[in-house]
């Protein structure tokens, strides 16, 4: 059997790493942040071992088999954690997509139209990931592929002359002669 990355995964899997260990550093790393930002205590040992009980009297059960059926916070996160992921990836790619499309410096119609391009941009892709726009023949049928194709790059173009010229007059370099 080679030995590859999907391999050294399974091997992982096996030896406990997403039961005990993942839910153990994430549980343990999220009550230090917390207790380290909040400063109940005011001092940083006293913090670690709160988390190290927390973290432990999460995970111990879950090893043990003693939560009733239906209540493994082990099981739950690490059912929860991918749509989890989902959620902030859509919102990281939102904020810069509108970043880069928004008129720069300042509210007005470009920002609105950045954000609502932004959101759009991201509903398509989300919903294009999992198979809902996949039979677009309709749109062929009714206008034709050359039109269709003629269309997605005049759009493009479109896009492309006003994100470089239209912000206004803010990125607009002025020139001095020396005299």
């Amino acid at each position: 059997m080679p030995f590859d990355f999907r391999t050294v995964m399974t091997l992982l899997e096996e030896m406990g790493i997403m039961d005990v260990l993942l839910p153990f550093l994430l549980i343990f790393s999220i009550t230090f942040a917390v207790f380290e930002k909040t400063k109940v205590t005011g001092k940083k040992n006293v913090n670690v071992m709160i988390a190290l009980v927390i973290a432990l009297a999460i995970v111990i059960p879950h090893v043990t088999g003693s939560y009733p059926s239906g209540f493994d916070v082990v099981v739950i996160i690490n059912a929860i954690l991918p749509q989890i992921s989902l959620v902030i990836l859509a919102i990281l790619l939102f904020m810069l997509i509108s970043g880069l499309i928004a008129a720069p410096g300042g509210g007005g119609a470009g920002k609105t139209i950045g954000v609502i391009v932004a959101l759009l941009l991201i509903l398509f892709i989300f919903f294009g990931t999992i198979g809902y726009f996949y039979d677009v023949s309709w749109l062929y049928d009714f206008f034709g592929s050359e039109a269709v194709t003629f269309l997605i790059v005049m759009l493009v173009f479109a896009l492309a002359i006003w994100g470089i010229v239209g912000g206004g007059k803010e990125g607009a370099a002025e020139i001095r002669i020396p005299r």
